[in-house]
């Protein structure tokens, strides 16, 4: 067991930012990327010192992220009520919706965005998620086992049968909570995204208009070092009228701009680090 999973929550937060330090500043593990990307949504908009700043607090609140993945198995009902208490109107707010069509939380790369899901299914909610298999196994089996240790279920990203699995799980009640902000390697879907174009993969705009489900976009924002706040923003439905493609590509639009909105006001929140810069031009590889 890691050290950083048994220790107070608070000192497990300081080990990690000093992980993140060391990242950051002596090796330099994707610095300059970090702040070339920023510099690239906001122009002029911050100062250098400014830049480098945003990009720090970034990487630390990365560490912070795997600190509390690690420390899955310990967030309860106890502990939402401590340090993330907006998640529970969230939930009976989702709930209500979920009366009318099965739900998709699209979250991107931003503050802890395995809670999205995590939180809520604490509160009884199930879920599941989407992820790419991981190159290590050991990693790829540890990711896995802190995403299901509440009974989550995990669907790989390259799984032949991805979309009859999603669409049974999303007809069966479960909720999915997906990643959107995806850089597609192929042509996909010409988007826009942090005021840029982009080349993004469709696949939650599709799959909601297969399983006839609500997209709701959804941020959890960190405050401070421990205090999370769950967004719920505006939920999208599907348009018996368009097609699946115009569908799709509408869903996925509206989704990527109101989370597009969260990350320009907290950019500090944000995983600028991406070896795959969802940015980056497809001629550029």
């Amino acid at each position: 067991m890691l050290p950083i999973a048994v220790l107070p929550y608070r000192v497990a937060l300081a080990f990690g930012a000093g992980l993140a330090w060391l990242a950051h500043f002596v090796f330099r593990f994707r610095t300059d990327e970090a702040r070339i990307r920023i510099k690239e949504v906001f122009g002029e908009r911050y100062a250098d010192t400014e830049i480098k700043k945003l990009a720090w607090h970034a990487m630390r609140d990365t560490a912070f992220h795997f600190v509390e993945h690690v420390r899955m198995p310990k967030i309860n009902e106890a502990w939402l009520k401590k340090h993330a208490p907006s998640v529970f109107p969230l939930h009976k707010e989702l709930e209500e919706i979920r009366k009318d069509k099965p739900i998709i939380l699209a979250v991107v790369h931003m503050g802890n965005w395995d809670l999205a899901g995590v939180g809520l299914e604490v509160l009884g909610m199930p879920s599941f998620f989407i992820m790419r298999e991981q190159r290590n196994p050991l990693t790829n089996n540890f990711i896995n086992k802190m995403r299901t240790v509440r009974g989550s279920q995990v669907i790989e990203r390259d799984d032949r049968k991805l979309y009859h699995k999603v669409i049974a799980y999303l007809k069966s009640g479960m909720t999915m909570a997906i990643l959107v902000d995806l850089r597609s390697a192929t042509p996909a879907m010409d988007a826009q995204f942090l005021g840029q174009p982009a080349n993004i993969a469709t696949g939650v705009g599709r799959m909601a208009k297969q399983a006839d489900a609500i997209v709701v976009p959804c941020a959890v924002l960190r405050h401070g070092w421990t205090q999370h706040e769950w967004k719920v923003l505006d939920p999208i439905y599907p348009d018996p009228e368009l097609s699946k493609k115009e569908d799709g590509n509408r869903i996925t639009q509206l989704a990527l701009n109101q989370l597009s909105e969260q990350v320009l006001k907290r950019p500090d929140l944000f995983f600028w680090f991406n070896k795959r810069w969802v940015l980056q031009p497809l001629d550029s590889q």
